[in-house]
């Protein structure tokens, strides 16, 4: 009993015992799962658990702040309902053997933009395979889902620029290897990008005996980090070499050169223009160095006329050293010009810029003693020209000629023997006497055919016989002469071929003889040189001297704006002696469509009846046409310069020659205004686009501000670009990112590892904060480095 007893109170111990032991065990576990929960709530990211259908059973401090309900609900409400079948799909996808699955969806709530959360999912299972809920942590992940956006838009832009631009950029990686290639390239080159990705740049654009020092220079720019800027001789696919001009760049990353940019443009027409153009000069400088006409150069300085210098040939013509006169006065250096006229008129052409031309004739007791054919014209803004040829025996000539035909026109009317002149059977002249012999007036007598003055039956067959072969020997023979009062008079006739300005003729003299000379004075006036004009007023000058010299009814020089165009637009037109106002034309069955496709086309008569469609030719009247094609440095055809006269052409090899020596130079011009425009049309093209983007955009070079779009005024003011002590945007940082930022940019500038974008505070033009991302990137301008800065602004966090 004793015994049982005792064995009972051991039971009873034990027990107490091990229920003390439970209790205390219970109290440290319900202290761990406080301890747990306590670490659960204080944990930044959200927790949450589900039921299988979605109701939330737990959510922690930081699930509940940000969605702002906790449990009892069901979650799929709070996901955006776009992304809610692709939340359920990825949930359904869970299996035992993998559980776990991470996703982002964006989220419903207050907040005014777009929220996204990220999630690591967990499907719990239970002993049948089923799905007891779901456990998920997740963290908002808005910033980076923007940040991610910003970039891609940011590569969708660039990717853009670099498509659309018409500069050539290749970029390489540390090896030398190409890894983009832009369309301005692939055209230039003749590679498409798939044909040169991974390839070595001097392999594919250099010439081999280039390739060994490109890839020395590639090396020494990898390693030093400086940027190279100059000429590259660059082989394109067809195996032709095209100068690019041609600037670089290095993209670093953790101060370690990553990849080399290459941009650059073609200047192989620029530079072929260029070299026609000192061609031309040179050859104009050597055909006024060899000319056989005296010239003499002029600088006007207020009212004094400077001598400058003078050809070889007017050394000659004057027999005096034209070096003693440099920097003399006009009067000074040519005394005797001082009582003339000249000067003055000199002074009239430098200002007003018409060409002066004049004969200067001396006498000595009315024979002549020196004669010189003066023309003077502008070479520039305070410049001008004088050409002088001595004409002293072409003057005596002409006196003598004169003087002649004045002393044969005496004898042509006082003569007692009539006296006409015949062309092609007409007659075209008659003298008194001739009037008196046929009973008719000289404007009865002119356009008559011989045979209607024949008293002899059949029309004086012999007459007309004897006429014909009077062309080639002079032919003696009786003429029965037909009066108007139908009486016939008998005459010897002595007829003899003649040669006249407007052709061949034939002289009759009746009953007697005199001989007499017809001459022909040609005078051929030279334009002495270019001005020094360019653009529209070195087009008009050249038009104008042009027509002067070919004494042509007109003289255009036309353009063809772009290779696809039909029709020509003037940049100078001489039309009738005056300079006229540009216009355009249709070229298609033009004289001027001839000229652009066989290169030069000469009509010396009937233009008009070769071209019937040329409405130009109709509407001036033109009989005679030269044009001449003009072409650009790669030898297609841009304009054509034409002269066009209401006569036959006179001296057509000299109108050749003469539109030949100048068409170079016109080429040249047009085609550096064509290339200006278009990079003007470029830039404003650029411009425009900028113009449109919401975000602030500034341009600057230096300390100077180049250009900002509406959106950065509007929201930073504008700014009057001088240079100031701080760069010129950073006023508008707040004072706490000031000296950080500014650190950043001088950092970039010097070629130093440091962010190309970054977020800071700015002030708008009200002085107000506003959070936002700025991006410093550098690029070139005209050339040379500048730097584009893209502010956007961060949206404001809606708690």
């Amino acid at each position: 009993m004793a015994g049982g007893e005792q064995g009972g109170q051991h039971t009873v111990g034990d027990l107490r015992a091990r229920l003390a032991a439970s209790d205390a065990e219970r109290a440290r576990l319900r202290s761990e799962v406080a301890q747990y929960r306590a670490l659960v709530e204080q944990q930044t990211a959200m927790l949450v658990r589900l039921r299988p259908d979605g109701t939330i059973v737990y959510a922690n401090q930081a699930f509940q702040s940000y969605f702002g309900r906790g449990c009892g609900g069901c979650y799929e409400d709070l996901i955006h309902r776009d992304d809610r079948s692709f939340v359920r799909t990825l949930l359904g996808s869970l299996e035992p053997d993998h559980p776990t699955a991470e996703c982002e969806h964006r989220v419903n709530g207050a907040a005014a933009y777009v929220r996204w959360v990220q999630w690591t999912l967990t499907a719990l299972f239970g002993a049948d395979g089923e799905v007891d809920g779901y456990q998920a942590g997740g963290v908002d992940c808005t910033l980076r889902r923007q940040a991610e956006q910003e970039l891609a838009r940011l590569v969708d832009f660039t990717s853009a620029v670099l498509e659309t631009t018409p500069a050539l950029v290749v970029v390489l990686d540390r090896a030398g290897k190409i890894v983009r290639y832009n369309r301005a390239t692939e055209e230039f080159s003749g590679y498409r990008f798939a044909e040169v990705q991974g390839r070595f740049f001097w392999d594919i654009a250099l010439r081999p005996d280039d390739a060994a020092t490109g890839r020395a220079n590639f090396w020494d720019v990898i390693a030093g980090g400086r940027p190279w800027h100059g000429p590259l001789d660059w082989r394109c696919r067809d195996g032709v070499c095209r100068t690019v001009d041609v600037s670089t760049a290095t993209l670093n990353e953790d101060g370690r050169t990553q990849y080399l940019l290459l941009a650059g443009h073609d200047i192989s027409a620029r530079l072929a223009a260029e070299q026609a153009l000192r061609e031309s000069e040179a050859r104009f400088r050597a055909v006024l160095e060899a000319a056989p006409f005296g010239l003499h150069h002029y600088r006007l300085d207020g009212e004094r006329l400077t001598f400058v210098g003078a050809n070889p040939a007017a050394d000659h013509l004057l027999g005096v050293d034209h070096q003693l006169f440099r920097g003399l006065s006009l009067e000074a250096a040519f005394p005797p010009l001082a009582a003339t006229s000249l000067p003055a008129a000199y002074r009239d052409v430098v200002r007003s810029g018409r060409p002066f031309h004049d004969s200067q004739v001396t006498y000595d007791d009315r024979e002549i003693r020196g004669a010189f054919d003066v023309q003077a014209f502008a070479t520039g803004p305070q410049t001008l020209a004088v050409m002088f040829r001595d004409i002293t025996e072409e003057a005596r000539a002409a006196a003598a000629v004169a003087e002649s035909e004045a002393r044969l026109r005496a004898i042509f009317d006082a003569s007692s023997d009539g006296i006409l002149v015949l062309r092609q059977g007409l007659v075209t002249a008659a003298n008194p006497a001739a009037e008196r012999l046929f009973g008719r007036a000289a404007a009865d007598l002119c356009g008559r055919p011989c045979g209607e003055l024949c008293g002899e039956q059949g029309g004086g067959e012999a007459v007309v016989a004897a006429l014909r072969n009077a062309a080639s020997e002079a032919q003696r023979f009786s003429w029965q002469v037909l009066r108007a009062d139908g009486q016939v008079r008998l005459t010897e006739v002595v007829a003899t071929g003649v040669e006249q300005p407007g052709g061949p003729a034939v002289l009759l003299v009746l009953r007697a003889l005199r001989g007499r000379a017809r001459l022909r004075e040609v005078l051929v006036n030279i334009a002495g040189a270019l001005t020094a004009e360019t653009g529209p007023e070195f087009f008009r000058s050249l038009a104008q001297q042009v027509g002067q010299t070919l004494e042509a009814t007109a003289v255009l020089i036309a353009a063809r704006p772009t290779p696809g165009d039909r029709y020509l637009e003037t940049v100078g037109a001489w039309v009738r002696g005056e300079l006229v106002s540009d216009f355009s034309y249709s070229w298609a069955g033009t004289a001027s469509e001839r000229a652009l496709l066989e290169g030069e086309v000469v009509c010396e008569r009937d233009a008009r009846a070769q071209h019937p469609d040329d409405l130009l030719l109709e509407q001036l009247g033109i009989d005679s046409y030269l044009g001449l094609r003009l072409l650009d440095s790669q030898g297609q055809a841009i304009g054509v310069i034409t002269a066009l006269s209401a006569a036959p052409l006179d001296d057509v090899a000299f109108a050749q020659s003469l539109l030949r020596i100048f068409g170079t130079r016109v080429a040249a011009e047009i085609e550096r205004l064509q290339t200006v425009e278009a990079l003007t049309a470029r830039e404003e093209l650029y411009r425009a686009l900028t113009d449109t983007l919401p975000e602030m955009v500034a341009l600057r070079q230096g300390r100077h501000l180049l250009y900002c779009n509406p959106a950065w005024q509007r929201r930073l003011g504008t700014f009057n670009g001088a240079a100031s002590d701080s760069d010129f945007w950073l006023q508008r940082l707040a004072p706490a990112d000031r000296a950080r930022v500014s650190g950043y940019v001088a950092a970039r500038e010097r070629g130093e590892s440091a962010p190309r974008d970054f977020e800071c505070q700015i002030l708008d033009r009200s002085e107000q904060p506003f959070g936002a991302r700025v991006q410093v990137l550098p690029t070139l301008y005209h050339g040379q480095a500048a730097w584009l800065l893209v502010v956007t602004e961060r949206p404001a966090a809606n708690s």
